[in-house]
């Protein structure tokens, strides 16, 4: 799950690239900035974690079909699992679908991660048990998303006018390059 907003700059995964191959060190910059930027994002919504499992049937064990354990709810690892990421990856288009489009992004990963954080967004669940747990949830813990855009939305302006000035800065560092060489 992948949280965003739209701030549109063209060429930015392009000016990534040309700049990770004229200053390698300048690129991870980027990241890090990024991350420092985001820190308030990510300490936001590692807040709004519940420190207990969010359900009573959450403390119990299961594994999907994948034979992953995505329960019993585990605070701390769902905290480890809140990450920021710089993308330079080309968008590529599979199935009439395209991927890869973000370059800046802040993600909460794991399954059980986005049904807490998801679940009755798009709807009241397609099974009963279904509805029963998302109409548990936000009654305890309200509307859907519960961690991370609010956790995003309390600190947009300050993120958004952050990430503005990092895009600038690489566009002129990369332009620096276009004007040397």
């Amino acid at each position: 799950m992948t949280v965003s907003a739209s701030l549109e700059v063209v060429g930015l995964k392009e000016a990534l690239k040309e700049l990770q191959d004229i200053d390698k060190k300048a690129r991870r910059k980027v990241t890090t900035d990024y991350r420092r930027i985001t820190k308030p994002v990510v300490d936001a919504a590692r807040k709004r974690i519940p420190q207990e499992a969010p359900l009573s049937g959450w403390n119990r064990t299961w594994k999907p079909s994948t034979n992953f354990q995505a329960l019993p709810w585990k605070t701390a690892i769902a905290e480890s699992m809140i990450s920021t990421k710089v993308s330079g990856k080309k968008p590529r288009e599979w199935a009439g679908r395209v991927t890869n489009l973000a370059v800046f992004t802040v993600t909460w990963k794991g399954a059980i991660n986005t049904i807490y954080d998801l679940a009755g967004r798009r709807g009241n669940g397609d099974t009963e048990r279904g509805a029963r747990m998302i109409r548990a949830l936000e009654a305890r813990h309200g509307k859907a998303s519960r961690v991370l855009w609010p956790a995003y939305e309390m600190n947009r302006d300050e993120v958004e006018r952050q990430t503005f000035e990092l895009v600038e800065e690489v566009m002129r560092a990369v332009n620096r390059n276009l004007v040397k060489g």
